[in-house]
């Protein structure tokens, strides 16, 4: 047998090899099929040159040159190959290649290898050369230079892919691996020139066998997609990375629940290792109450479902959140569960921390609001003796003529009108705390009016008016909503240089409550206080300025926290403030269904 022939059996097999390798490294990769089908068709041609180079006869020769057509399949799959492998690791190549372009290149192989199968175009030209080898004689020939043409075309494809992807790789190791594809489809074009168009110019015969050629082209080109494979992340490695990270446990049974894999965390859980476990019985790692739990009343046509389940481990049961994911076959049977667990043992034992330190807190609370009641109520005596005797002294002191007596007993006087007025707050604030306070129907307008009659006396002094009527009746205690409102109106009447202080109230009727506006023309409040106004014993000014005890607002947020609405102060008032109140409609059976402020469809005024 001759050398030749040896080298191009040899060529055929390695093509082979390398068109599996190529395949075998991700069946389901189009870009890999793509390949590994070129090596297939390559190698089939190598046989073919094979069985050429053992006989004279032109007839055989024809025909095995006949079986050769796959050759111009090879061309449409490398662009496709190419482009899948350009999409793989450069996701901006645009898919032009599903344009008509690709037509224009697949239609043309399809019709070369129906001439080259059924027609004399391709193997017609065959002639035994001088050297005793077979060669075409393609002097004259339009059809290969068509053919050339085309392969050129082709070639050119699938370096501009190629290159597209190489002028933007950063990684040095992949960009000499795509410089060597780049060099093997350069290769092609410059012999596909040089035999088409070159040797016939000079008179000579083109070579038929290249197997060589082909065998060490196919090397490079499978060795630089193996390598690129290298930088991919397969998906048996990169589930492994990702269960291997899970702080959650996971735990994978097939369609009887037997375990077939579970990860770190499911074992350090356990204090089991995989293989103890694999292939045992769900149950035998959870417990027949969790299993029975989690599948006895499972819908098979739910993918996904999530329930809390007590896993057992050892002596003690741990609480967990588990998502149960069904897994189906392609044809839509199941196949298996996945089971990803969150232990919700922490999350309940803080729970449970974070209970009993409200119950310590209620309970302080309400020794502290006892206290504050009975130290309030307690100190009201002593101060009323007090006041009383400064009342006596300040007579005293107008009948001398000691000025320095007459400013002490000012100042003790001022002293003990401040003291009553914080603890007649703090008294009014212990009885916001009531569990149960007695609730009903109240007509608003009845409220105003009382209040009117409560502070005629300020209202006379500072010429000031109150304008309210038409107001809704809303349910909630009497005498916290007198409290509510009148600390309100009485702010808007004290903080007031007007000469004629003016104090409205306004009412929106809404779906599930009420929006109040409480209007004043007096000093207005600082927006940036707007939050702290809110606030236990906060004041804006000093006592000598204006008389107060920093904690009216504090009892109407507390009052209206206890309605479940809300109370802001309105930013944006030119003059006075504007303070506002949504307090959601309540019947005499309970509470409302929304603590949300609502849409306000109607207006009294």
């Amino acid at each position: 047998m001759p050398l030749y022939a040896i080298i191009t059996l040899l060529s055929a097999v390695v093509i082979l090899l390398a068109g599996f390798r190529i395949y075998l490294m991700e069946r389901n990769n189009a870009a890999y099929q793509a390949f590994g089908l070129v090596c297939v068709n390559l190698s089939w041609m190598c046989f073919c040159w094979y069985e050429m180079e053992q006989t004279g006869d032109l007839a055989t020769a024809q025909f095995y040159r006949k079986l050769q057509f796959v050759w111009a399949l090879n061309n449409p799959l490398l662009v496709y190959g190419s482009w899948r492998l350009a999409e793989m690791h450069q996701k901006r190549i645009s898919p032009w290649i599903y344009t008509p372009f690709f037509t224009l290149i697949i239609l043309p192989g399809i019709y070369f290898a129906y001439l080259e199968l059924f027609t004399p175009n391709g193997h017609g030209a065959v002639t035994l050369l001088q050297n005793g080898r077979w060669g075409l004689d393609i002097k004259g020939d339009v059809y290969t230079y068509l053919r050339g043409i085309w392969t050129i075309l082709i070639m050119g494809s699938c370096l501009f892919l190629i290159y597209q992807v190489y002028r933007k790789e950063r990684i040095p190791k992949k960009k000499r691996w795509l410089a060597l594809l780049l060099l093997f489809f350069a290769f092609v074009i410059v012999s596909t020139v040089s035999k088409n168009y070159i040797l016939p110019l000079q008179g000579k015969s083109q070579p038929l066998n290249e197997s060589v050629n082909f065998a060490l082209a196919i090397l490079v080109m499978g060795w630089g997609v193996s390598d690129f494979r290298l930088f991919e992340l397969k998906p048996e490695s990169t589930f492994e990375l990702v269960t291997g990270a899970m702080t959650n446990m996971l735990i994978l049974v097939d369609q009887d629940l037997f375990i077939k894999k579970i990860n770190p965390s499911t074992e350090a859980f356990f204090n089991l290792p995989e293989k103890e476990v694999r292939s045992q019985p769900l149950s035998l790692l959870v417990g027949k109450k969790a299993v029975s739990e989690l599948f006895d009343n499972l819908d098979p046509t739910q993918k996904h479902t999530e329930q809390e389940i007590g896993f057992d481990r050892g002596d003690e049961t741990a609480t967990f959140l588990v998502t149960l994911s069904t897994i189906f076959s392609k044809r839509g049977k199941v196949r298996g569960y996945a089971l990803v667990s969150t232990d919700l043992t922490p999350y309940y034992a803080a729970m449970e921390k974070v209970q009993e330190y409200n119950v310590k807190l209620e309970s302080s609370n309400k020794a502290l609001e006892r206290f504050a009641y009975a130290a309030s109520h307690d100190m009201k005596e002593p101060l009323r003796t007090i006041g009383g005797f400064a009342g006596l002294l300040k007579q005293e002191a107008y009948l001398t003529a000691n000025l320095n007596i007459q400013e002490y007993v000012g100042f003790i006087d001022q002293g003990v009108r401040r003291m009553d007025a914080i603890i007649k707050s703090l008294l009014e604030l212990s009885r916001l705390n009531e569990e149960n306070p007695a609730c009903q129907l109240i007509d608003l307008n009845v409220v105003i009016t009382e209040i009117r009659e409560k502070l005629h006396s300020l209202l006379t002094r500072k010429n000031a008016r109150i304008i309210g009527h038409n107001l809704p009746e809303i349910y909630g205690n009497y005498g916290q909503l007198s409290l509510l409102f009148q600390n309100l109106i009485e702010n808007g009447i004290k903080y007031n240089e007007s000469a004629s202080p003016e104090v409205s109230i306004t009412a929106l009727e809404a779906l599930n409550g009420y929006e109040f506006s409480i209007r004043d023309n007096g000093i207005g409040i600082n927006p940036i206080y707007k939050d702290q106004i809110f606030l236990m014993f906060k004041r804006l000014h000093s006592w000598a300025e204006y008389e107060g005890t920093g904690m009216g607002l504090a009892i109407c947020k507390k009052i209206i926290d206890h309605l479940d609405g809300r109370i802001w102060l309105e930013p944006g008032n030119a003059e006075g403030s504007t303070f506002k109140l949504w307090i959601p409609e309540k019947k005499a059976d309970g509470p409302s269904s929304s603590k949300t402020q609502p849409d306000f469809v109607a207006v009294k005024s």
